[in-house]
């Protein structure tokens, strides 16, 4: 067998191949088990992750769990190109990798937490090109896979493109992504928020004069998109600084190409519901068709919207639905509204908006509303508005009936014309219920303002067309018309008034404008006739010729200024005069003469006003004024006259000033102003009064710099005989400065009109002050003042007057940056050593520290301050340590009052070696004293406090015999033993009070005296509005009334005695209880002595009015009887009776009492008569009994007929009479016997005082006298 020579080498290539082919296939098996391991397991994929992240710079991920080809999570995952960054964690994909096979990209979960999503600007890219949508190119965009997602859900996802920010809580969507086009299935969000969407910055303005169409670009997608389901929840959009919260939004519809379906578009907006429906096609004039329905609900506030007025109309709109049509395309839009609810109309709109002045063309038919806006109320009836024009010109016309708060009825027919610059009224009838007024003119605002307007009024009153607008107006009416014309620009002004006739009133004042008068920027008057009247004052201008020279004169008179100005009193007088150049160096000017008399406003008061002079505005408002004043008070300061002569112009013035009062005074000022700086010079200032003259001793000479706000006093003095202020170098001041001034000489007549009428101080004084400050920075400042050996006079005019000289007296401040430091020092002989410093910090809290020490201060020559007291002495000493802060200071030392006595002017008591102690610690101390009241000792003893203020405490009151008068009733011997507590506004007081001794003698009232009634009320003689706190004050007392207390006067003598418990509580009044007796008393009566068998007082609240139980007898041991008075009942009504042991008559009784005999002779009629009067005496005026009775039962019936001066008395016959008089002449009597039967009827007129006609009739009777009544030297 042959063997061919190629038999190795094939059998080699065999092998070679066969292991290649193993090879091959093993290799790509491992390569499949690898990337088998890498996708289908957990380690494998957390090495596929680790090797992605390691080998891809722009993606950035970290393994989480689970494996990539079936449910992967990874706890953070990155992206970042050119322009876009993408950030997220807990990214969880679920899909399906079979679908690759399909070209699709099944995704059945995608979901991720805390996603963020940035687009901005890159060098690579061309964000206009991007934008820029391509009309020439209509190719569609194809997907190369299909995208699937079944659900994906992101928390908390932000998405920011160019600025723009888009984030949501929650987005869950699902959908997919075809060959032909986007379709979501679903798209839900909650708390979606969009904001950075602002206005785009203007750009320079293109505008074609021309009307050729704008041609518009095709808009087509390169591919369809349709939404299926989208829900947005609880949105917020935020569109030019405004920030909308959209409760609900619902999307349905689809985009293909250039149509854009909408199916359904709902939103709802603070409870606003929007509907919408319709398709929009991209193409040509951009055709459309679209319906939208509007109900809007009753707002309470919406908050954010694009106009707050739109916003506040809104909010006074309470229902009101729209239906709105919009159909054709742009280059012939036509809108259709129908309002119903609140707003009932018709609206019809016709708009080209591819031409670049829009046509408009806008009809609003049969208006019917009635809403309010700010809370204020408005109705229309029956308007009709008609909109036709363009931007550049529209023709408005307004025919309807209008009402509001502010008008109550409008009937308005308007036919107007709008432009760009201005508006031209060819008519407006506006009928009011004030009357009609007619309108028209124009009025343009290009390049300033220019008008041209006429009013005619036809019984038109001002104050009928609205009180809530015109509730300040008077009363007035207008009829004829007004037309003024005029312009206003930076430069140039004008107002005319033309040919005017307007007539009415003005409250109840005549109202007149008649004539023509033009004012310009030039100054110039210029009219014919013009005549104003106004308010009761009066304007006329009148133009004059002479020699060929034209001038107007301007006269104002207003006789009462309070008609313009309520606080205002006075009568003005005004002529104004054109000077024209031809007469003047100047150019246009007038002369003016104003006079002001009776002129009062606040606290400033005139006789006579007067101001002359010239003033020429275009001449560098160059003047000259002279203005004069007589007795011209300020509050209750006098000048009785006052001059003011000036001249100049912006730059440079002079002023001559002349004031006549208590200080009377000249000056001359020079002011100049050079580079907008100032310099002011004053040659003149003396200031002289009838004693003395100050002067200065060289010019005063300052200077202002405008740009920094600086300024400059040089050197001068102000000097008079005996005393100088001088400046010691120059001061500085604006917003950094400095002063150093001294004063020194002679004070007595400076400070003598600061002083009380009832002080005079003599002596020399040297104040010297240096006062420095910078800008941010706190001042600093030295000021010091001594006083030379001096005296003091108390009442210096009388003919009594104290005098007590002093050593010295020094004041100094030292303000620093740190603290101010007072010190003082006072040393007047015997009588006072005082001695004072206190520092305090500049920077809060505002720390204290110092000390005040007084030594034996006499208070002898100070009781003249004290007009209280009678007498007044005795020395004050203390030792006082300040501490703490000016908002919580704190004391510490001690206080001594040693050797005093004192009285009163209305109570003499004397309380005299009165010793007090307070020693005080922090804000607490200790009170101790003792004194002597006549020859009783007193003690005092206690703590008080006042902690942040409030005062709290206890004292203690002790005596002995203390000597206590209250003139003119009583001096009594008490012992007190009383605790007062104190605590906050409560006043607690307890103890016990025993009354030892004394006298109470009871002074009649004056033989002319009244007694006061109970309805009596005292009040202040100057009404003082004083707002405290109300003290509640609590007692306790006990008080102990002892035998040996007298009472004598009003024909009583005994003695007191008794126990009373007085109690209060807090906010209520206070009450008595308990009783006194009258001891060993007598009373005389009717010139008898009757011993008081029976005598007490009963308390039971009520401390004026205690009951009254007494009884005073007589024993007449002939008879063997007793007889007497009893008196019960309260104090304010007591019951007064007589009565008898055994029972006898009232009349008996009397007789007993005052005969010490009963009635033995009853033919004894005169004696029967006095007694009788008695009996009637004692009966009426000695409470309540029968007599008594009927004595006020006549009094009330006789009275209620006009009966006065009612009289019950006796007369000689026995008779018992009533008397009064009918007005002031007749007097009417009526009797009674009451020995002897029969009455008497008499009738007196009196013809004079001393003559009077007298009828009389009685049983017996009847007669007719005339009386004449003289008496006989």
């Amino acid at each position: 067998m042959a063997i061919s020579p190629h038999y190795g080498f094939n059998v080699m290539n065999r092998k070679s191949f066969k292991t290649l082919i193993r090879f091959a296939i093993y290799l790509s098996l491992t390569c499949l088990i690898c990337f088998a391991l890498l996708i289908g397991t957990t380690f494998g994929s957390k090495v596929a992750i680790h090797l992605v992240d390691l080998f891809m710079p722009s993606l950035s991920v970290k393994y989480g769990s689970g494996t990539i080809n079936r449910n992967l999570v990874l706890e953070a995952a990155g992206w970042k190109s050119d322009g876009v960054t993408i950030i997220t964690s807990n990214l969880n994909v679920k899909w399906k990798p079979s679908c690759i096979l399909r070209k699709q990209l099944c995704l059945d979960h995608l979901s991720a937490t805390d996603t963020n999503i940035v687009v901005y600007n890159s060098s690579k890219l061309n964000n206009d090109k991007i934008l820029t949508i391509n009309s020439n190119n209509s190719s569609k965009f194809h997907m190369p896979v299909t995208i699937q997602i079944g659900d994906a859900r992101f928390n908390n996802i932000n998405v920011n493109v160019y600025g723009q920010h888009y984030e949501a809580k929650d987005l869950i969507f699902s959908g997919r992504w075809l060959k032909d086009g986007l379709t979501l299935r679903s798209f839900n969000s909650s708390n979606l928020k969009i904001s950075g969407i602002s206005k785009t910055q203007n750009q320079p303005a293109n505008v074609s004069s021309s009307n050729r169409p704008i041609t518009l670009p095709e808009v087509r997608l390169p591919f369809p998109i349709s939404v299926q389901q989208s829900h947005l929840t609880q949105s917020q959009i935020e569109l030019f600084n405004k920030t909308f919260d959209i409760d609900d939004m619902k999307v349905i519809g689809n985009w293909l190409g250039t149509k854009l379906q909408i199916t359904e578009l709902y939103i709802d907006y603070e409870r606003n519901k929007l509907n919408t429906s319709g398709v929009v096609n991209f193409t040509d004039n951009y055709p459309l068709n679209l319906t939208s329905s509007l109900i809007l609900a009753e707002q309470q506030k919406i908050n954010n919207f694009p106009s707050n007025y739109f916003a506040e109309l809104l909010h006074g709109i309470k229902q009101q639905s729209v239906y709105t049509e919009i159909t054709n395309d742009l280059s012939k839009l036509k809108i259709d509204a129908n309002l119903s609810g609140d707003i009932n109309t018709q609206i019809t709109a016709q708009l080209n908006l591819l031409t670049p002045n829009t046509p408009i063309n806008v009809k609003v038919s049969e208006l019917n509303a009635a809403f309010s806006f700010k809370d204020e109320n408005y109705i229309a009836s029956n308007a009709n508005l008609m909109l036709q024009g363009d931007l550049s010109q529209a023709q408005l016309k307004i025919n309807g009936d209008f009402e509001s708060s502010y008008f109550p009825h409008l009937n308005v027919r308007a036919n107007t014309t709008l432009f760009e610059t201005g508006v031209n009224i060819s008519s407006a009838d506006i009928k009011t219920a004030g009357g009609d007024v007619n309108l028209t003119g124009s009025i343009e605002w290009k390049n300033g303002y220019k008008w041209n307007t006429k009013a005619q009024f036809n019984d038109f009153f001002v104050k009928n067309i609205s009180s809530k607008i015109f509730n300040s107006v008077p009363d007035s009416q207008l009829n004829g018309f007004i037309e003024t014309k005029g312009f206003w620009n930076q430069e140039h002004w004008q107002l005319n008034i033309e040919n005017s006739d307007l007539s009415g009133f003005l409250n109840q004042f005549p109202l007149a404008i008649k004539g023509t008068i033009e004012i310009n920027s030039d100054y110039k008057m210029i009219g014919e006739t013009f005549y104003a009247e106004l308010l009761g004052s009066q304007v006329k201008l009148n133009k004059s010729t002479i020699k060929g020279v034209s001038s107007t004169d301007a006269s104002i008179v207003i006789p009462d200024l309070s008609n313009w100005y309520a606080s205002i009193r006075g009568k003005l007088d005004a002529k104004l005069t054109t000077i024209e150049p031809s007469k003047s160096e100047h150019s246009n000017g007038f002369d003016y003469n104003i006079r002001l008399s009776n002129f009062q406003f606040q606290q400033y008061v005139s006789e006579t006003i007067s101001a002359d002079g010239q003033f020429f505005p275009k001449d560098n408002l160059f003047f000259k004024t002279k203005i004069t004043s007589q007795k011209f008070y300020i509050d209750q300061y006098l000048i009785n006259s006052l001059s003011v002569k000036g001249k100049g112009d912006q730059n440079v013035q002079n002023f001559e000033v002349n004031l006549n009062s208590l200080y009377n005074l000249q000056s001359k000022i020079q002011s100049r102003r050079v580079n907008n700086n100032w310099k002011i010079k004053i040659p003149v200032f003396d200031v002289y009064t009838e004693d003395s003259r100050w002067m200065i001793n060289n010019a005063i000479q300052m200077s202002w710099d405008q740009q920094n706000l600086i300024g400059q006093v040089k050197t001068f003095c102000l000097k008079n005989d005996s005393l100088s202020a001088c400046l010691k170098s120059p001061a500085n001041f604006g917003k950094e400065g400095s002063i150093t001034g001294l004063l020194e000489g002679r004070f007595d007549h400076l400070i003598s009109p600061f002083l009380p009428p009832h002080l005079a101080v003599e002596g020399s004084v040297r104040l010297n002050a240096d006062i420095d400050w910078k800008a941010k920075q706190k001042p600093i400042a030295q000021i010091s003042l001594a006083l030379d050996p001096g005296k003091a006079v108390l009442y210096p005019h009388s003919k009594i007057s104290t005098e007590f000289d002093y050593q010295s007296l020094t004041l100094a401040a030292k303000l620093s940056k740190k603290s101010l430091k007072l010190e003082s020092k006072l040393v007047a002989n015997d009588l006072i050593n005082w001695n004072t410093e206190v520092q305090i910090t500049t920077s809060p809290p505002h720390k204290l520290n110092g000390y005040i020490k007084l030594n034996n201060i006499q208070l002898t020559p100070f009781s003249g301050f004290f007009p209280m007291y009678e007498n007044l002495s005795g020395r004050v000493s203390s030792q006082l340590n300040l501490h703490g802060s000016l908002d919580v200071p704190t004391i510490t030392g001690v206080i001594d009052l040693d050797d005093a006595e004192f009285s009163l002017v209305r109570n003499p008591t004397r309380v005299h070696n009165l010793h007090l102690n307070l020693k005080l610690l922090n804000q607490s101390g200790q009170l101790t004293g003792n004194w002597k009241m006549g020859e009783g000792d007193a003690k005092l003893s206690g703590n008080i406090a006042w902690p942040q203020g409030k005062l709290s405490g206890n004292l203690n009151i002790s005596g002995d015999n203390l000597t206590l008068i209250q003139p003119p009733l009583a001096i009594l011997s008490v012992s007190p033993d009383v605790s007062v507590d104190l605590a906050e506004n409560n006043i607690d007081v307890n103890g016990a009070i025993n009354v030892e001794g004394g006298e109470i003698t009871i002074a009649p009232l004056p033989q002319q005296g009244v007694p006061l009634s109970d309805d009596v009320v005292f009040s202040d003689e100057e009404a003082i509005d004083i707002k405290e706190e109300y003290l509640q004050i609590s007692s306790n007392l006990d008080i102990d009334v002892q035998d040996s207390l007298k009472i004598e006067g009003s024909g009583l003598s005994g003695n007191l005695s008794g126990k009373l418990s007085y109690r209060q509580e807090a906010e209520s009044p206070p009450a008595l209880f308990g009783n006194i007796k009258i001891n060993k008393g007598i009373y005389r009566f009717l010139g008898q002595t009757l011993e008081i068998s029976q005598g007490t007082l009963d308390f039971s609240g009520q401390t004026n009015n205690p009951s009254l139980n007494i009884e005073a007898t007589k024993l007449i041991k002939d008879e063997d009887l007793n007889v007497g008075v009893r008196i019960v009942g309260t104090a304010q009504k007591p019951i007064v009776s007589l009565f008898s042991n055994p029972n006898k008559d009232q009349a008996e009784i009397v007789s007993y009492l005052i005969q010490g005999r009963g009635f033995n002779n009853y033919d004894d009629q005169a004696n029967n008569s006095l007694l009788l009067s008695a009996a009637l005496t004692l009966g009426t005026h000695l409470g309540d009994n029968t007599i008594a009775d009927i004595g006020e039962s006549a009094e009330n019936l006789l009275g209620n007929l006009g009966i006065s001066n009612l009289q019950l008395n006796a007369n000689d016959d026995g008779k018992i009479a009533v008397s009064g008089f009918f007005g002031k002449k007749l007097r009417v009597k009526y009797g009674y016997g009451v020995f002897s039967p029969g009455y008497e009827l008499s009738l007196r007129y009196y013809l004079l005082s001393q003559l009077y006609l007298e009828s009389i009739s009685s049983a017996l009777g009847q007669s007719l006298d005339i009386y004449y009544r003289f008496n006989i030297e």
